[in-house]
């Protein structure tokens, strides 16, 4: 019978309010911990942990890469879950390729955002490594870094064999983009193969035709009708993007 598990990267120690027997804690970066908290590590087998400043969960999920087994394999954070059971999973994957947290609607398109809130120049480095690891994607991620809808978190479920192919792409690109790019003086931007990777889930499955499902993502930490406040401020950054990108485009990309 098909196992199931989605890993729940976590970097602390935290109170697992879900249950369900599919979900199993990973603590990433977790060369620098000394306690396990008794979860899983991802400083492991065959490992990037070290790396983890820069790379976040995809720490985590090179480790789910190179040393599980699992038929079907997800991933999702400590306080961010998937609004799903095991059975519902499995009814998704029999008519989806891959499930996926619904899209965050920005008021700018995904190209313009990197170069707002990120360092602009990482962004011309990440469309290279695309370009040169499988030049097959240059068309799937021009069209996705045109467009505002960002699959968020690095979350997914997905079968092992596509989780592989995936993997192969990705920490190939990031790979690439690694020797390119100058983290000296990053703080928050630290993180920057994390926020690329949110890029390329779209790109990925842009360019192989994958069927998604799009799932609500339960956050624990949240306060009051955010769900409706999400809503209201997607239409808003859709409007706002329809009526600008005309001139943004012009103007920057």
């Amino acid at each position: 019978m098909p196992t199931t598990r989605i890993y729940i990267c976590t970097h602390k120690e935290f109170e697992q309010s879900r249950r369900d027997t599919m979900l199993s804690a990973l603590l990433v970066g977790a060369a620098r911990h000394s306690s396990s908290y008794g979860y899983l590590r991802d400083d492991e087998g065959e490992n990037i942990s070290t790396k983890n400043g820069t790379y976040c969960e995809l720490t985590g999920l090179y480790w789910m890469w190179k040393n599980t087994s699992d038929d079907v394999v997800g991933l999702c954070h400590y306080r961010r879950y998937f609004d799903m059971d095991e059975a519902s999973v499995g009814a998704c994957l029999s008519r989806h390729d891959v499930i996926l947290p619904k899209r965050l609607t920005l008021p700018f398109s995904l190209r313009f955002d990197y170069r707002l809130r990120h360092v602009p120049e990482d962004f011309g480095i990440l469309q290279k490594a695309v370009h040169d690891f499988d030049s097959s994607y240059d068309e799937a991620f021009e069209s996705v870094m045109s467009s505002n809808r960002l699959s968020p978190y690095n979350m997914f479920v997905m079968p092992r064999e596509l989780m592989e192919r995936y993997c192969g792409w990705l920490f190939g690109v990031l790979g690439l983009a690694e020797k390119e790019v100058v983290l000296s003086g990053y703080a928050y931007q630290r993180r920057v193969f994390g926020f690329m990777s949110e890029r390329l889930m779209e790109v990925f499955v842009r360019r192989n035709g994958l069927r998604v499902f799009r799932a609500d993502v339960v956050n624990t930490e949240a306060r009051g009708s955010s769900r409706v406040r999400t809503m209201v401020g997607d239409c808003v950054r859709e409007v706002f993007f329809l009526s600008t990108r005309s001139f943004l485009r012009k103007q920057i990309e």
